[in-house]
């Protein structure tokens, strides 16, 4: 039997969905190597589910593998970290697991780029934060 806190966690992810959720569409790619083509994987076919994106502005510096203090007056540049977070039952509806260099896309925002997930984040809820970049 679940925990009392794992129940309302339950719910609490499903009104997250319903209320920031919008559609997407998981396009899953196969092919081994960095320099390998990645074309749609046939053993996992593409879904159409709902998740929580986030794209936030923010900034950085470039440190490049200087060592030492933060040094102020260093180059800083725009960043925007993209991520969509997917509550456990829809990852468990999958039928498998994301991997690196799958698709995202965002279904209901015409003209966005399409992502590419970097890798799955871990949680002790069963449920998924995902980093991703622009598709190239």
């Amino acid at each position: 039997m679940p925990s009392p806190f794992a129940l309302a966690m339950q719910k609490a992810h499903t009104v997250r969905t319903a209320t920031f959720g919008e559609a997407i569409r998981i396009t899953p790619m196969a092919g081994e190597g960095e320099m390998a083509a990645r074309t749609p994987d046939p053993a996992r076919p593409e879904r159409e589910v709902r998740g929580v994106f986030t794209l936030r502005p923010g900034e950085d510096t470039l440190q490049g593998v200087r060592r030492g203090t933060e040094l102020n007056g260093m180059t800083r540049v725009a960043v925007a970290p993209a991520q969509v977070w997917f509550e456990a039952s829809v990852l468990a509806g999958l039928g498998y697991a994301l991997k690196p260099d799958d698709r995202i896309t965002l279904t209901e925002r015409p003209g966005q780029p399409v992502y590419t997930i970097v890798k799955r984040g871990p949680t002790d809820l069963d449920d998924a934060t995902v980093p991703l970049v622009r598709a190239t």
